[in-house]
């Protein structure tokens, strides 16, 4: 769990709480992840926001990685109706 405050309109958002958790298979394959959280937006005209992220992190050798994700943000911001927003990630980690 994370959890964090910041004064002024300098940072994205003035409170947020993040928590998670990771789970790797007996066959050492890579590991799932999944993560919510919350943040309230430094203008406040925006109100508060919810997301929640979910990947897999696939280890392909020793030295290299591949995590496709996907994030949901909740009550988007500046969009009517507090509509949802799907996030499509895939990154790539090679490591020497």
């Amino acid at each position: 769990m994370r959890a964090g405050l910041s004064m002024g309109r300098v940072a994205r958002a003035d409170r947020a709480i993040t928590f998670g958790g990771l789970y790797r298979p007996d066959n050492q394959v890579g590991e799932f992840g999944l993560a919510f959280g919350w943040e309230s937006l430094s203008d406040s005209a925006l109100g508060n926001q919810r997301v929640a992220e979910s990947f897999f992190r696939w280890d392909v050798t020793d030295n290299v990685q591949i995590t496709p994700s996907v994030q949901a943000i909740f009550d988007t911001p500046l969009s009517s109706g507090g509509s949802t927003e799907a996030v499509f990630g895939l990154r790539t980690r090679f490591s020497f």
